[in-house]
Parts: structure tokens; C-alpha cells; sequence
């Protein structure tokens, strides 16, 4: 890459360097919004792995459609146009899921 500043960058490498920007800035708190979306299966299996190990140590608050985030989540809240349907952990969703004709 060189010395490219982030503003030559593509949207997505600028959006990949700005998360590993944060990470490495070991913060309390993160808010991510469709993390996984633009990073290739790798970088998200990553990303995944990372955010698994650091459960407990970081609240992390995900917005996201991507049901592979719900392996790292303690809680979810899932909404459907707008309005709130279903709050609890992961493995009460799925086995609502799973319970629903």
C-alpha cells in the first residue's frame, strides 16, 4: 500500500483499515454496524474469531442482518419493519425458530 493516506483508498479497504484502527486501540466499547459485509469470507472468519475471544472484555453492540454475528452475541434483539419482535439470547431465538410452524 505504501503511503496511500485512508481517503485514496477504496470504500471497502478504507472501511477494513478504520475497524483495524479501532481494534488495535483496544477500546471498552464498540459499535459495529454490518461488520462482516464488505470483508472477504477470511477477514470475517477473523473478525468472528476476534470478537469471540473478547466477549467480556468488550461491549460490543452489532447492527447487523448476518445471522453468523449471533455466535458472538450474549443477547439479540431482532426487528422486522421497524418494530421490535423478539428480544433474548441466541439460543432462545432459535428455539422459538425451531418451535414456529
Amino acid at each position: 500500500m505504501g503511503t496511500r493516506s485512508s481517503q485514496q483508498l477504496s470504500t471497502d479497504l478504507a472501511y477494513g483499515v478504520g475497524l483495524i484502527r479501532l481494534l488495535l486501540s483496544r477500546p471498552s466499547v464498540m459499535l459495529l454496524d454490518a461488520p462482516l459485509s464488505v470483508l472477504q469470507s477470511e477477514q470475517a472468519d477473523r473478525l468472528l474469531s476476534y470478537l469471540q475471544q473478547q466477549r467480556g472484555a468488550i461491549t460490543t453492540l452489532l447492527v447487523s442482518d448476518d445471522p453468523r454475528l449471533m455466535a458472538v452475541a450474549d443477547y439479540v434483539v431482532l426487528m422486522r419493519d421497524g418494530a421490535v419482535v423478539f428480544k433474548g439470547t441466541p439460543a432462545e431465538l432459535v428455539s422459538k425458530q425451531t418451535a414456529s410452524p
